[in-house]
């Protein structure tokens, strides 16, 4: 016994060693790859929320501007522009040599466009009375168009409401005068609304995003409409957030020239931007902010990229190790609390082994006899402790499995419609016969007959009266085969086919029987007051020959032959009956049957 207990202390600490390894493996695999996937959903989700913050404020302000541009575009008359001359300029010259700017036709179109101006004025200062973050708007009219009204611009940086600044007049007779009114030069050369990456505002030197708006009419450049935000209100929606203890939010350019960054400040390229994030950016989708990993200095480091409305690039960077930090200390708290379990579970188990083993041993031979088929168990352990709950519920379990055992096959061998035994149970039957023919000498061969009945006219029943009558008459025609062969079990094959399996005395008599079975039939017809009531029966007996059938089979099959021949002879003598019998070959009935 003290070796048992030995083997089976052994066996349980190296399955708990086991279990443990396994298990750590498995949470260290696990909570690392949650850990890291938490760790890129909350940067994903920090800078996915910035930049909607962010294109949210961006987009009110292309809103606001794109409403005045559309009525800009809308309200200008292009036949003005057609009488004045100047209907086809694409604004890239400052002045037009052959034009005379005195000339009637150029007056009147000043005065035009200075009343078109306040017009615009009027609304372009509604609209930034009620738009968020502006911090000065204007409109700047072509030089080609105007020598007299230039537009106009309105600040409120110093003000406490938007006041009127001095126009700065673009023209381009250098490469730096086109720098320094970029807000002007870009949007005529690409002839389109776009942001301007931050730069230094000429009329109020602050440096601003400016979202601007070329107005063409007919072909005619008229000039830009344009807001500027401060580019310092933007970046404090950038200041207030903690990426662990040194990562941060910056911005760049879709280069990786670095437009605001908290530690290097502004202007260069991020060394960091390097290929991982330019090919992350290459393979965004929509919106949504991609991540990537890569090494910079030698440090391991994950990056979650967006693009912003105006196409700046947003980046949440942070180191990969303080990314880790909080699962991997979490691994070790993990690691620390099994390996206290286990010495715990180790010791117990070393405790309880002895008192444990000697109840397992019966229930492992009460079992093994359970195995074998043999519900007839009894365990004698019935102390008041866990192995004796688990002894007396095992016990429980036998005794209710055998009455389980015992009415599920009640059940699963026997016909619901006849309530005799079916074909599931006749093929029991028979190889229970077959290996006694195949175990047994010559002399103590079983000796035995098989008896094949079919209902007949019982289609004609169901097709007339319909299937309810057509089982009376199955059941009455079952009653029947089971007060004859009472000492005889008796099958539904299927369908209107019935067997009986004769031993015994019943196979002694089976002459007589099958008579008997006749004269019932016959009397059947005289009491019957319905048609499904009358009992009709084809039959054919086949007795096992030990010399001709190797197993059942054979003999069932003349038993069948038998009966299709005795169902012929039926069809014959009631020609009112219009039935097909299969086309078989029949032979006369057996001379021992």
């Amino acid at each position: 016994m003290h070796s048992i207990q030995k083997k089976v202390s052994i066996l349980t600490v190296s399955a708990i060693l086991i279990s443990v390894i396994a298990i750590g493996t498995i949470v260290l695999f696990s909570v690392r790859r949650e850990g890291v996937r938490n760790s890129r959903a909350q940067m994903t989700l920090l800078c996915d929320n910035r930049r909607k913050s962010i294109d949210e404020y961006i987009k009110s302000i292309e809103q606001s501007v794109n409403m005045v541009a559309r009525y800009a575009g809308e309200n200008m008359d292009d036949i003005r522009l057609f009488d004045g001359g100047v209907l086809g300029m694409g604004g890239m010259e400052a002045e037009d040599q052959d034009r005379d700017w005195d000339s009637a036709q150029q007056l009147e179109l000043d005065r035009y466009i200075s009343d078109y101006t306040r017009n615009i004025l009027s609304v372009i200062k509604s609209v930034a009375n009620h738009t968020k973050g502006i911090i000065s708007y204007y409109f700047q009219i072509s030089p080609e168009i105007s020598r007299k009204e230039h537009g106009f611009f309105y600040t409120r940086i110093g003000y406490q409401s938007f006041t009127e600044g001095e126009m700065y007049q673009p023209v381009a007779e250098s490469e730096s005068d086109e720098e320094y009114a970029v807000w002007y030069y870009e949007p005529l050369h690409r002839g389109r609304p776009l942001w301007l990456i931050p730069y230094y505002n000429a009329n109020d030197h602050t440096k601003v995003f400016s979202y601007v708006v070329p107005i063409f009419v007919s072909g005619t450049f008229i000039g830009v409409i344009g807001m500027d935000i401060d580019f310092a209100t933007m970046i404090s929606q950038l200041d207030d957030v903690v990426i662990y203890q040194t990562g941060y939010l910056c911005l760049t350019d879709l280069e990786g020239n670095i437009i605001y960054h908290p530690k290097l400040g502004e202007g260069g390229k991020l060394e960091e931007f390097n290929e991982a994030l330019a090919k992350a950016l290459q393979e965004k989708q929509g919106n949504v902010p991609v991540f990537a990993e890569y090494i910079y200095n030698g440090t391991a480091k994950n990056a979650a990229c967006s693009v912003l409305a105006n196409d700046l690039v947003l980046l949440l960077i942070a180191p990969e190790s303080e990314i880790n930090a909080t699962w991997i200390k979490m691994l070790w708290n993990i690691a620390v609390a099994a390996c206290l379990i286990m010495g715990g579970f180790i010791l117990v188990n070393t405790l309880m082994t002895k008192s444990i083993i000697a109840p397992l041993t019966g229930l492992t031979q009460a079992s093994q006899e359970l195995v074998r088929g043999n519900y007839d168990i009894k365990l004698a352990y019935d102390k008041n402790d866990e192995i004796g709950v688990l002894t007396r519920s095992f016990q429980q379990l036998v005794d209710h499995l055998k009455v389980y055992i015992s009415d599920l096959n009640s059940k699963a061998y026997v016909d619901a419609l006849t309530r005799v035994k079916n074909k599931g149970a006749f093929d029991i039957s028979a190889v229970m016969l077959d290996d006694q023919i195949r175990m047994q000498s010559l002399e103590s061969l079983p000796v035995f007959g098989i008896v094949m009945f079919d209902c007949n006219d019982l289609k004609d029943i169901n097709d007339t009266y319909g299937h309810e009558k057509g089982d009376i008459y199955l059941r009455n025609a079952c009653r029947s085969i089971c007060e004859v062969f009472s000492h005889s079990p008796v099958f539904r094959l299927g369908g209107d086919e019935f067997a009986a399996i004769l031993q015994g005395g019943d196979y002694d008599h089976r002459r007589e029987l099958i008579g008997r079975l006749v004269d019932l039939q016959e009397r059947s017809k005289e009491q019957a007051k319905h048609p499904w009531e009358i009992v009709s029966l084809s039959k054919g007996l086949a007795i096992f020959d030990p010399e001709t059938d190797t197993d059942t089979q054979s003999v069932l099959k003349r038993a069948d032959r038998l009966m299709y021949e005795d169902k012929e002879r039926f069809y014959a003598s009631h020609p009112q009956y219009k039935k097909e019998i299969r086309g078989i070959t029949y032979v006369r009935i057996h001379k021992d049957a």
